[in-house]
């Protein structure tokens, strides 16, 4: 018989419950047990359901047998199951510190097709990984993963609200000044793209040198800010 599987631990009272995997179901139910009775669990939200229900509350319970290179598979299948949960994020996580089959890989990625998590399920995976720092192999694979897809309106309008209020380090604005220069050197628009430009500046006040001439007429003897000295310098750069 396996000693690998599903499990949870059950609170009687309320049905809420903790879905976990393990390779040995003894020594992790101990575990636990001992982790939770010198109220030093892991999972603040499951030891503090502990601390108020008590112990004769919670149930542990075994899910499932399995292999070891299916854990995961069958842990994230148990965790779409049940809504109330005590996970801290409701995503199959291990450290079992082996590498899974392209098999197990192309299971577990057929079981999240189609689910869309709740907000709160994406509440719960944000606060996991809250401090947890990305490499720059998962940095890149990121900006790969996103380039080329274009942003709906509404995915576009919810970063805007998102970013209302929020003020950029002068470390941040350098770096974005940086990335931009030479961009737009050797870039062909399309028609359709130049005449948006064009309808996008009608009206506006014309950038010529007599309006240059009277701007810097107008802030003579004005000092300016470092931040304001890098704009300017930053600008003159991309011009050039």
């Amino acid at each position: 018989m396996h000693s690998s599987g599903i499990y949870e631990i059950q609170n009687t009272v309320n049905g809420k419950r903790y879905i976990g995997s393990t390779i040995l179901f003894a020594a992790r139910f101990q575990q636990h047990w001992n982790d939770l009775e010198n109220r030093n669990h892991s999972n603040r939200h499951l030891q503090f359901a502990w601390n108020k229900y008590g112990r004769i509350a919670f149930q542990f319970h075994i899910l499932l047998y399995c292999d070891p290179e299916n854990l995961l598979f069958y842990e994230q299948c148990f965790l779409d199951r049940f809504n109330s949960l005590y996970n801290l994020a409701q995503v199959a996580g291990s450290n079992l510190g082996y590498k899974h089959s392209e098999e197990t890989k192309k299971n577990m990625s057929r079981a999240h097709i189609g689910l869309i998590p709740s907000e709160e399920t994406r509440e719960k995976m944000s606060v996991a990984r809250i401090g947890i720092p990305r490499s720059d192999a998962v940095k890149l694979k990121i900006a790969k993963s996103h380039k080329g897809i274009r942003q709906s309106e509404e995915s576009k309008r919810k970063l805007s609200k998102a970013h209302i209020g929020k003020k950029l380090s002068i470390e941040h604005k350098r770096k974005i000044a940086q990335s931009m220069i030479g961009k737009n050197v050797g870039i062909k628009r399309t028609e359709e793209q130049r005449k948006m430009n064009s309808e996008g500046h009608k009206g506006k006040v014309p950038w010529n040198k007599g309006l240059v001439g009277a701007q810097d007429a107008w802030n003579k003897g004005i000092p300016m800010s470092e931040e304001t000295k890098l704009k300017i310098s930053m600008t003159k750069k991309r011009r050039k």
